[in-house]
């Protein structure tokens, strides 16, 4: 059976049950004559002509994907390269690797990975006109954008240390893009920079300018951040002004007030907002002049609202003083606040003092007639 075997002929697989009983029959029949080892002899050819028949098998099969391969290969130069009769080639040809892989336990993956390489630069015209063609459709550009981005890059990885010259061309493929991204960053910005002037708030398009300029700093567009900062100059010198404006118009309004913690306030404002306008010599010595000036202003009024209060109060204040101090009292008054007081406050403080050393003169007589009075009777001896 053994000499007549032949796989290629028709009664192959009868032949192959065959030669397998025989193994077993004869095993078998030693076991009956309880010759167990040679029994075991045959077993073991049975499994060595079996794993001996698989190879045979196997390498027929690995062949067959040999050839199979070989021709995918052959086939794939019978198309135009990229297209799609060429690329369903060229997968066919890289399945047939990756079987033969499984089947004969080879390395392909080189191989398979430079193919897919090539498929992928075929694919980058197809990506980049598609890319243009969508340029202006917000919804696809982005996918499409990050898919030729992203096809790039891998490009340029694979061939970072194979190929220098197309290394090289996706390299400045994937800049261009990138540069062609952030002008068309740089062409958003600027659509929001021409919507600056319809802002009316000055604080509101100060922020957004101050946004603006950080985005032309981001996207390197130096040019256009320092426009944009002289643009923020003038507004803030804007609200600057228009600050000051309102500050001096608040301490006008309430200058008269008699509250002087509170018009001290709207006084420091003022004063401060002055100084941030204040760019030249000239314009700072005139803040400060206006600012001794309010000062002093200040000073007088809290002077005079403790006059007030004085001459409020100067009546109660007198009665519960003695003579002497009362007159002390009014004369320190009169030579402390004299250069400020008016001819009404004057003319009071005058009958205040007259009246008090009347009072005392007339206290100091009775004092006098009543000590002559107690002499007189002393020396009487009463």
């Amino acid at each position: 059976l053994l000499e007549n075997f032949d796989p290629e002929k028709s009664d192959a697989l009868f032949t192959i049950e065959k030669i397998k009983e025989t193994f077993k029959d004869i095993s078998g029949l030693y076991k009956k004559i309880s010759d167990e080892a040679r029994a075991f002899d045959y077993e073991q050819y049975l499994k060595a002509w079996e794993n001996s028949y698989n190879d045979y098998l196997k390498k027929i099969e690995i062949e067959k994907m040999i050839t199979l391969s070989d021709e995918s290969l052959k086939n794939i130069k019978n198309y135009v390269e990229g297209t799609a009769d060429w690329i369903l080639a060229v997968k066919d040809y890289l399945e047939s690797l990756k079987n033969l892989d499984k089947l004969a336990g080879t390395d392909s993956s080189a191989t398979i990975k430079q193919w897919e390489m090539e498929m992928l630069e075929t694919e980058i015209p197809k990506l980049e006109e598609q890319y243009k063609q969508n340029y202006t459709n917000e919804s696809k550009k982005p996918y499409i954008l990050e898919e030729y981005r992203r096809s790039l890059e891998t490009l340029k990885r694979y061939y970072i240390n194979r190929n220098e010259d197309k290394f090289n061309k996706y390299t400045d493929a994937l800049n261009a893009l990138e540069q062609e991204k952030i002008e068309a960053e740089i062409g958003r910005v600027d659509l929001i920079a021409s919507t600056l002037d319809e802002i009316e708030d000055l604080n509101e398009k100060l922020s957004k300018a101050k946004e603006i300029s950080k985005s032309y700093e981001k996207l390197g567009a130096t040019e256009k951040k320092a426009e944009t900062e002289k643009i923020i100059k003038k507004i803030e010198t804007q609200i600057a002004q228009q600050n000051f404006e309102e500050a001096k118009a608040t301490f006008e309004k309430n200058r008269e007030i008699m509250d002087t913690v509170l018009l001290q306030i709207y006084a420091d404002n003022y004063i401060k907002a002055y100084e941030a306008i204040a760019t030249d010599p000239t314009a700072q010595a005139n803040v400060k002049r206006l600012s001794e000036q309010i000062k002093e202003e200040i000073k007088t009024k809290e002077t005079s609202n403790t006059l007030q209060n004085i001459f409020k109060n100067l009546e109660e204040t007198l009665i519960k003083l003695p003579f002497e101090d009362a007159l002390k009292y009014t004369q320190k008054i009169s030579e402390t606040y004299s250069d400020i007081l008016s001819s009404d406050q004057k003319n009071t403080l005058n009958i205040k003092i007259a009246e008090i050393s009347g009072k005392i003169e007339e206290q100091n007589k009775a004092k006098a007639l009543n000590d002559i009075d107690k002499l007189q009777k002393e020396i009487n001896g009463i």
